[in-house]
């Protein structure tokens, strides 16, 4: 079965869409599924930390930049319509599509059917009107959407192999460690901001720092990281999980998340870390 995935991750976008997709695409190939990505050359785009092998990718440009405050400006070109002419036209017959795009809405989805024999499935949270077959929206509270079959709820959250199989933790009160992530872009540069608190303090905490190639400060958190004692910059993780050491850390101290409620992906993940404790 030859599925397209349609996303894109950038500086304005964020990187959440891109990192969920891949998680569901992981588990599609695991069980003999083609996927192909679909993605636009988005100022900060991460895509290439999947041009691993394990899928191919396809690098549409960018027309029109993208504006934090205007999702139609996400698509990077003028139209829906024409986006899914040229996805369709990169990839070629497909059997099965998946979207997962603030830009992207019911116009690419009619287009996209026309073509496409399979089902045609939306990730979304803005409950607003879909064309697709299905809706995902893994995210607590009811909203609507003009689609038949909705997977609505955490139950439907898109999370990497290790978040799903991660084994309980014991761990004492104690807290000596700290992982400070904002997400994919981080557009405030929270990062930052919590560095500092940690240098004025003084604190006795080992500190892990993790930014993605959308932030646009990333070079100087990493220059800043590498003048500080007891800091690790890690940069571009494809696996949040081996990252957190879930199953080695934890069960020898308490590692208390730095996070914003900005980053749904990011918090996902921190709720995850959670529930294996």
């Amino acid at each position: 079965m030859k599925i397209m995935i349609r996303v894109d991750s950038g500086s304005v976008i964020g990187t959440g869409h891109l990192w969920r997709c891949m998680a569901l695409a992981d588990v599609l190939m695991e069980r003999g599924c083609t996927v192909i990505l679909v993605t636009r050359a988005h100022d900060g785009d991460v895509s290439k930390v999947f041009d691993d092998g394990r899928c191919m990718i396809y690098m549409l440009p960018v027309n029109t930049k993208a504006s934090i405050d205007d999702y139609s400006t996400w698509l990077g070109i003028d139209s829906e319509e024409l986006d899914a002419q040229e996805s369709l036209s990169a990839v070629g017959p497909v059997d099965a599509v998946l979207v997962d795009h603030y830009g992207i809405g019911v116009v690419w989805e009619k287009t996209v059917k026309q073509h496409v024999t399979g089902p045609v499935v939306a990730i979304d949270d803005l409950g607003r009107a879909h064309a697709a077959d299905v809706v995902v929206d893994y995210n607590l509270g009811s909203r609507t959407y003009t689609s038949s079959n909705i997977l609505q709820g955490p139950r439907y959250a898109l999370m990497g192999r290790g978040f799903r199989t991660a084994q309980p933790g014991l761990h004492p009160g104690r807290i000596d460690r700290v992982h400070v992530c904002f997400g994919g872009s981080d557009p405030t540069n929270e990062t930052e901001r919590v560095l500092k608190y940690f240098i004025n303090r003084n604190l006795d905490l080992l500190v892990d720092v993790v930014v993605c190639g959308a932030n646009r400060n990333a070079k100087h958190i990493r220059d800043k990281c590498a003048s500080l004692k007891n800091v690790t910059f890690m940069f571009n993780v494809t696996d949040m999980m081996k990252c957190l050491q879930i199953n080695n850390l934890h069960r020898r101290r308490r590692k208390f998340c730095v996070r914003t409620s900005q980053n749904g992906t990011t918090i996902n993940y921190y709720h995850a870390c959670r529930k294996s404790d």
